[in-house]
């Protein structure tokens, strides 16, 4: 059900960001789970497959979007990073994956149906924002150590946060 969903985010979401006027890297970090799960919810329209969404009510719950399709719950959750802020390049667009001890939850509730849409963009010198590329995958794809970006975010040890 998830077939052609990255090319179609890959395809669509560059201009929902340019027509939403995001205009920083604060406003876009802030506010990128908007157009990511409108795209999302546009896709499975065109694509016919019927679903019931949930949107998280706010930015800090989990998961982003929760769409149930034939009876199952899938939790989609989603994250953007910067790799280029004016010029200047970024060791990695890593981001918050919440804390390792809310997965059990988390798990016990979708089970191997938790997907992650990572969007790593730049920031240009006019303060607008330009996608540089658009990941789609289960979310423990993303969960690891790294000191560079090669699809994964890295683990913050300071706080246990993912």
């Amino acid at each position: 059900m998830f077939e052609g969903l990255l090319e179609y985010l890959k395809e669509n979401l560059p201009q929902k960001i340019i027509d939403g006027g995001y205009s920083s890297y604060e406003i876009f970090g802030k506010e990128a789970e908007t157009p990511i799960s409108d795209t999302i919810e546009e896709f499975f329209a065109a694509e016919g497959i019927e679903y019931t969404p949930h949107r998280a009510p706010t930015k800090n719950d989990f998961p982003d979007l929760e769409v149930e399709i034939d009876g199952v719950k899938y939790a989609l959750e989603h994250k953007a990073g910067t790799c280029n802020i004016k010029g200047t390049n970024k060791a990695t667009a890593a981001n918050d994956m919440g804390t390792i001890n809310a997965y059990p939850d988390k798990i016990e509730k979708y089970k191997d149906n938790i997907y992650c849409t990572f969007v790593k963009y730049s920031v240009l010198q006019d303060d607008t924002i330009q996608i540089e590329d658009i990941y789609f995958d289960k979310i423990y794809t993303f969960i690891g150590k790294g000191t560079g970006f090669a699809n994964q975010l890295q683990y913050r040890e300071k706080d246990g946060n993912l």
